[in-house]
């Protein structure tokens, strides 16, 4: 009974996992000695931090045989019988890192027949029996659990380096926003300064469209919300194919960039975001109708960035969020609230100047047209960044869900 203890908890003590540091651009190996053929060896390691959580990892044996190599492996086990008597190399290369070091949690279990116990024969050899089993599930029940807890501890410190990296990222993302609206304020102050001084070796002659163009804007006087409908539904559908093209974004069923939302968005830009354009355009001119002065040109945009483009976005997302599957109020809401300051910051970058570029240099009778290239080519690559962060996102799920797939093979063998 004593040796069967002793041999439980010398097993338990051996499995207690070591941490090792490997710097970047280095290799390090562990040494363990196995001193009887045929032993059972158990190999676990898992990259707790540093750069992507990988290493690149080979077992060899004591005459120079590769066992095991598997480069940029994030965790694994591994488990074989010693063929041979001597020492078995466990190496970690991080060859790949630049400037990362890489810690890493092991551990090696070598079960060998001389820490069994010899009990005598028939003294009690069936009570013994009993006892021995009981002990042997005991420790399959505590690896288990180690394993189990090493797991959630991995996964713990991956998820903590993401939030970390995430937050460095908005950080930084933040104060490239502030630079790129300051920069693209005094942008705006230079080009309307240059436009006024005469130094363009261009000037804006909408005033006098060509055929094409007077034809269009004919039929904006003639029939306004046909027209815009018609326009907002061809440029909608454009956008969804080139986003979708851009982003490489492929319907799976038929694996088109061509998909079903499509007709949707051709369908939405005709029933809703022209209608709604076309009336919010029409309140803002008239509600400023005669008044070309600076406090009122202001105002224009204030009210702009205020009323209309808000009333717009949130029209937008709450019909791609039904569109995306949502059904229930708490749904459409939770998308609308994830993706609003967003959408919005980018319209309050981009809309003041844009407006203020249409008040200095477009006739008002052209205004739609030009406010309606200027919403594809928005409308485009914030299709194309939700597009990307979709992928990325289903890529990352699919990776978490292949790695706990695999853990539980590994469980299972």
């Amino acid at each position: 009974m004593q040796l069967l203890l002793l041999s439980f908890l010398l097993a338990i003590a051996s499995a207690i996992p070591l941490t090792l540091k490997v710097p970047a651009n280095d290799r390090q190996c562990l040494y363990t000695d196995v001193d009887q053929p045929e032993s059972k060896v158990g190999f676990y390691f898992a990259v707790q931090a540093g750069g992507a959580f990988d290493i690149d990892v080979a077992i060899l044996s004591p005459a120079g045989k590769v066992l095991y190599n598997e480069p940029k492996e994030k965790q694994g086990e591994f488990s074989f019988a010693a063929s041979e008597v001597g020492e078995y190399q466990f190496c970690f290369s991080n060859d790949m890192s630049t400037f990362a070091e890489k810690s890493i949690e092991f551990e090696v279990i070598v079960d060998s027949s001389s820490l069994k116990a010899e009990l005598p024969i028939n003294a009690g050899e069936k009570e013994t029996n009993k006892v021995e089993s009981s002990i042997l599930s005991i420790e399959s029940r505590a690896s288990n659990l180690l394993r189990t807890l090493q797991y959630y501890k991995t996964r713990n410190n991956r998820n903590e380096s993401t939030v970390k990296s995430t937050e460095s990222r908005i950080f930084w993302f933040s104060i490239f926003e502030l630079l790129l609206m300051v920069g693209m304020a005094g942008l705006h102050v230079i080009i309307v300064q240059l436009f006024f001084t005469g130094y363009l070796p261009f000037s804006m002659s909408l005033s006098k469209p060509d055929a094409y163009l007077q034809a269009y804007l004919g039929q904006l006087q003639s029939n306004p919300i046909r027209t815009k409908s018609i326009t907002s539904a061809t440029l909608n559908a454009l956008s969804e194919v080139i986003a979708s093209i851009a982003s490489g974004e492929k319907d799976p069923k038929t694996n088109s960039y061509i998909s079903s939302r499509v007709p949707l968005m051709s369908l939405y830009g005709f029933f809703i975001s022209a209608p709604l354009s076309h009336y919010l355009v029409m309140a803002l001119q008239r509600a400023f109708k005669g008044r070309t002065g600076p406090v009122a040109k202001l105002l224009q945009i204030l009210a702009s960035n205020l009323l209309v483009t808000p009333i717009q976005n949130t029209v937008f997302l709450i019909t791609m969020s039904i569109l995306a599957g949502a059904r229930t109020f708490n749904q459409v809401y939770s998308s609308w609230k994830a993706a609003f300051l967003v959408v919005q910051k980018s319209s309050w970058v981009t809309s003041p100047l844009v407006l203020a570029f249409a008040q200095n240099f477009v006739p008002e009778h052209a205004w739609v047209p030009f406010f309606s290239v200027f919403a594809f080519f928005l409308i485009t690559y914030n299709n194309i960044q939700v597009k990307k962060k979709r992928q990325q996102a289903l890529q990352k799920a699919k990776e978490e869900a292949d790695a706990v797939a695999k853990e539980e093979d590994k469980k299972e063998k």
